[in-house]
């Protein structure tokens, strides 16, 4: 009985099958292929720490997930202190995941203060009237135009 694989293994895999009583087919990849494969592991491997539930599952896979990008960025001859000063970069620049924000939509302001749409429904099916919508923050500065029923969650979000 065989098990056909065609994917990308760590370098022990084949020994540990053959100890374990079978035989291997394996081949080296050229450039190419190897980047290809890395980038089906990459996805592979993002996958199963999606599907992982329970912590030391998650803890394996993100390990495997790791092993995979650094083998991607000595590809390219990336080095980990390269990718951690971007990191940094990054996180100084655009913050980090921590308040875990859930961007919805980015909405044209020139347009909404022309408008005097609400940042809800960008003026497409707004059924609010105009004296209904309310044009302020909480420290008073403009902040486009929000229904009457937003305004509750505006203001819990902002009253921190």
């Amino acid at each position: 009985m065989e098990k056909v694989f065609n994917k990308l293994v760590r370098d022990k895999v084949p020994e540990i099958i053959e100890e374990e009583g079978n035989y291997t087919l394996i081949r080296k990849l050229s450039d190419e292929e190897f980047e290809n494969a890395l980038n089906n592991k990459l996805l592979e491997e993002a996958s199963e720490v999606i599907s992982a539930t329970k912590k030391e599952d998650i803890k394996e896979e993100l390990s495997d997930l790791l092993e995979v990008m650094l083998a991607k960025a000595k590809l390219y001859d990336i080095s980990m202190s390269e990718i951690e000063e971007c990191r940094i970069n990054k996180k100084e620049i655009k913050g980090t995941f921590e308040d875990r924000i859930f961007l919805i939509k980015k909405v044209n302001k020139k347009y909404v203060d022309e408008n005097r749409g609400c940042l809800i429904c960008v003026n497409e099916s707004c059924r609010f009237p105009i004296e209904e919508k309310y044009d302020y923050d909480k420290d008073g500065k403009p902040a486009g135009y929000y229904c009457a029923g937003y305004i509750p969650y505006y203001k819990k979000k902002h009253s921190k």
